[in-house]
């Protein structure tokens, strides 16, 4: 093995002389074969030959090489020639010749390159070496071997093939620009049809977008507005910001087009592509809004709102599909209370507006979201009296029996205690109406009277009931929090209609 390694052809034929074998392999695993052509003795290596040495055995490594491929990483050009002319094998076990392709390519020498496609050997055909070569070179950045097959053999290098086994692809993934630029330049001399490559083209843009190689995507576009907007679809996947601005900068008029990719970053909670996309509205069209400030709700996106509030300038009140509700509804009916908070700091919010005969209000206070409806409460162009399905919402509360939401209710300025509904029942007849089975429930429904009658607006005058007065009513069920309210207000003069 010294001898290999340093060239010392006297020493190789006394060795042998005195018994060792040509191909005895070294702890390493390597012979003395492989060791002249990785250290590219050329002499020591003819006389190896000579001697019967075997160019097709594999070293013992855990990655095992032929003496050709040492020759080849060595960028020996002599070595490399001596051992295809003894017949080494060039193709894998498999018949590809994919170890041999990527060892030039990784000592990236174009002669070796060239020569291998010059030799004419029966088991080395031009078209499938220079594929192999190819795909080895695009994936690796090896640009010299890439221009010295396309100057050779420019009609031979399929750019165009498989889309995940092209050279244009590989290129393209792994960001090298002058590669992708010199295979453009070989269709383009070649002449090569658009439809021929818009396969490879797509996919070639995909995953340049995908690892953010905006300046491959600078020469592979244009493609079509169908097109921009599923690669910018992937650079949303892969949360690339600068490449979803050079894309959306580069055809600035599509912007609804690109509804889909901010659905995608919504969805995954990018917010600084949310964000930016959002400001290529306006989205004024129903449908583009809906979904999308839909969509951005049921995500708990509420930097997402909050950047497509600022860019909406359609109706924010409108109904999702068919029949369906409003953002502000939705955002009720989930629980979302910063989403609640952007919707009603929008200047155009409707919190009046109905759904399924129920404000946002009437929604909070089935669902028994106290936050929510304080949050609503506070907007000063509720109606708080409005009659929906002959109640109104101080008539939903009393059938909820909440006390807690009866008070918040109450400290409206513009609350009106005495009003009727559809079947002129006034809040408190619902609160004296009501049937209970245990005592708690009456004491739960004696605290809603009590806080209803010591509202400064309520009128004792209005009481009208078949059951008997209102103090015999009070007295009659035990409600003797609301009978103590009803005794201590000023304007009680004992009329006979209350006792």
């Amino acid at each position: 093995m010294q001898a290999a390694n340093t060239g010392r052809i006297d020493v190789i034929l006394l060795c042998i002389r005195s018994g060792l074998s040509v191909n005895l392999k070294a702890d390493d695993g390597f012979t003395a074969l492989h060791s002249a052509a990785r250290m590219n003795q050329a002499e020591a290596l003819t006389c190896l030959l000579r001697c019967g040495a075997d160019t097709n055995t594999y070293s013992g490594k855990s990655n095992p090489t032929l003496p050709v491929h040492e020759a080849i990483l060595e960028r020996s050009l002599e070595c490399f020639q001596l051992l295809l002319q003894a017949n080494s094998a060039i193709k894998s076990p498999d018949g590809t010749l994919k170890e041999t392709a990527n060892c030039i390519v990784a000592a990236g020498d174009p002669r070796i390159a060239q020569h291998l496609l010059e030799t004419s050997l029966g088991d080395v055909e031009v078209a499938p070496t220079i594929d192999a070569l190819a795909l080895a070179a695009a994936g690796c950045g090896q640009l010299a071997i890439i221009r010295s097959l396309t100057l050779s053999h420019p009609e031979d290098v399929k750019v165009a093939a498989n889309s995940r086994q092209s050279p244009l692809y590989l290129a393209a993934k792994r960001g090298y620009f002058l590669i992708v630029e010199s295979l453009l330049n070989l269709c383009e001399s070649r002449k090569v049809s658009n439809e021929t490559l818009v396969s490879v083209r797509v996919s070639s843009m995909r995953a340049a977008a995908k690892r953010g190689h905006v300046d491959v995507l600078r020469l592979l576009l244009p493609s079509g507005e169908r097109t921009l907007a599923e690669v910018m679809i992937v650079a949303v996947e892969d949360e690339q910001p600068h490449v979803v601005r050079f894309l959306a900068e580069r055809e600035p008029h599509l912007g609804g087009e690109f509804d889909d990719a901010l659905r995608q970053a919504i969805r995954q909670n990018h917010v600084e592509i949310a964000t930016y996309l959002t400001s290529l509205g306006p989205y004024d069209s129903h449908d583009s809004l809906d979904a999308i400030l839909h969509l951005a709700i049921d995500c708990w996106s509420w930097a997402s709102v909050e950047a497509l509030l600022h860019s909406i300038n359609g109706n924010i009140n409108v109904r999702y599909g068919f029949n369906g509700p409003t953002a502000l509804h939705k955002a009720v009916q989930i629980g979302r209370i910063l989403t609640m908070k952007l919707l009603l700091q929008h200047e155009d919010i409707d919190v009046n507006t109905e759904w399924n005969s129920s404000t946002a209000l009437d929604m909070a206070i089935t669902n028994g979201c106290t936050e929510a409806i304080a949050l609503l409460l506070r907007q000063a162009d509720l109606d708080v009296n409005r009659v929906t399905l002959g109640e109104t919402t101080l008539h939903r509360v009393i059938e909820k029996a909440s006390p807690e939401v009866l008070v918040l209710l109450l400290q409206r300025p513009d609350i009106n205690v005495n009003v009727k509904s559809g079947q002129g029942r006034t809040p408190l007849h619902l609160v004296l109406q009501a049937k209970h089975s245990r005592a708690s429930d009456r004491s739960l429904q004696d605290k809603l009277g009590q806080l209803l009658i010591s509202h400064k607006t309520f009128n004792p005058f209005t009481w009208k009931s078949s059951s008997g007065t209102l103090v015999g009513t009070l007295e009659k069920y035990g409600y003797w929090s609301s009978f103590e309210s009803l005794l201590i207000r000023d304007n009680v003069r004992m009329p006979s209609s209350i006792w």
